[in-house]
């Protein structure tokens, strides 16, 4: 088998036996193009990607009991794998395909609006972008390649012009503000660790940048790791709850305006007071649910006579105290529920 390039075609035998000319072939698991492109390859993992987050979403709703950290696990063991079959060759020009990916089945577990940020749902998960972890890969490769010269690795590297692949990692280096030849100067350990760390540090910085200020105002903890409520709230009934008003996309009027483009000023509240049922209103001063802020909220704020309205909604909707968010959590979703029997 050979490639083909249109519209040349080539009439080649190997002992007899006819080569067949193709656009592309699978070897190893990794697609190759005429063109050396790298789409086919991609297309191909997103495909066995796909098939692998509909069973874990299936899973999630059955057997998993809706508890996100094991769906979780399951994703970073099975998908993360499969998106990033292969990388190693070198970037794909567009990651959005993978991107959408993760996206779609971070949205299934969490149960959220599509108003809610793709980066405010990867913070909530604690996981990174699927770009950031394929040139992790690429360059943990570019490492192990310069670091332990065996076989035929240092004829490659020696070629005149430079191999494009390692242009390209050397370019990529240099916008992480890392030396390539310093970076070689550090054993394969220490190396990782720094390109690690570097590339989770701009992950961090970008997810900060497109965060809204709310969620800004609720996230206790500015790491890569999930978010404390997920192993802690374990109905998902209550989970689902919580994540919705700390990601302010609970339902309500403010959210169904959205939606219906009703004017910002004019989403009142059912109960008749005349304010936004925003998420503060529903917390703090919502007459339909004065009953369950009683028994679930009014403990947790009473002693807090310094804070603002504004910071005691950023108190509440923290993942820092265990007792906090689960009580919280139960009063999110019977608010819920008395917002869909009025309806």
């Amino acid at each position: 088998m050979c490639f083909k390039n249109k519209p040349r075609i080539f009439t080649w035998t190997l002992d007899g036996h006819k080569l067949e000319q193709v656009n592309q072939i699978k070897y190893l698991g990794v697609v190759f193009q005429q063109n050396a492109g790298r789409a086919a390859h991609m297309r191909m993992v997103a495909d066995s990607a796909k098939c692998s987050v509909v069973a874990i979403n299936r899973f999630f709703r059955t057997r998993g009991a809706g508890f996100i950290p094991a769906a979780l696990k399951l994703y970073s063991a099975k998908v993360i794998p499969q998106l990033l079959y292969g990388i190693q060759l070198g970037p794909y020009a567009n990651f959005d395909m993978l991107e959408r990916i993760q996206s779609g089945f971070l949205r299934a577990i969490f149960g959220t609006t599509r108003c809610t940020s793709n980066v405010t749902l990867r913070m909530e998960a604690g996981l990174i972008k699927i770009e950031s972890r394929a040139w992790l890969l690429i360059i943990y490769f570019w490492l192990r390649v310069h670091l332990r010269l065996v076989g035929l690795i240092p004829q490659f590297l020696s070629l005149n012009p430079q191999p494009q692949w390692c242009t390209v990692v050397s370019k990529k280096l240099a916008a992480l503000g890392i030396d390539p030849e310093q970076l070689l100067e550090l054993d394969l350990s220490n190396a990782k660790r720094i390109v690690k760390q570097r590339l989770a540090d701009i992950e961090l910085q970008n997810n900060q940048a497109s965060l809204t200020e709310f969620y800004k105002g609720v996230r206790t903890r500015w790491d890569l790791s999930p978010a404390n409520y997920l192993s802690h709230i374990t109905l998902s009934k209550f989970r689902w709850a919580f994540t919705r008003a700390r990601t302010n996309s609970f339902p309500s009027a403010l959210l169904a305006g959205r939606y219906s483009g009703v004017p910002l000023e004019e989403r009142y509240c059912r109960c008749g007071s005349g304010e936004i049922e925003s998420i503060e209103h529903i917390l703090l001063s919502c007459k339909l649910h004065r009953q369950p802020r009683e028994h679930l909220i009014l403990p947790l704020v009473c002693k807090q006579t310094d804070r603002s309205a504004e910071q005691l909604v950023k108190y509440l909707l923290s993942d820092k105290n265990v007792l906090n968010f689960n009580s919280v959590a139960k009063f999110c979703y019977i608010a819920f529920k008395m917002y869909n029997e009025n309806l």
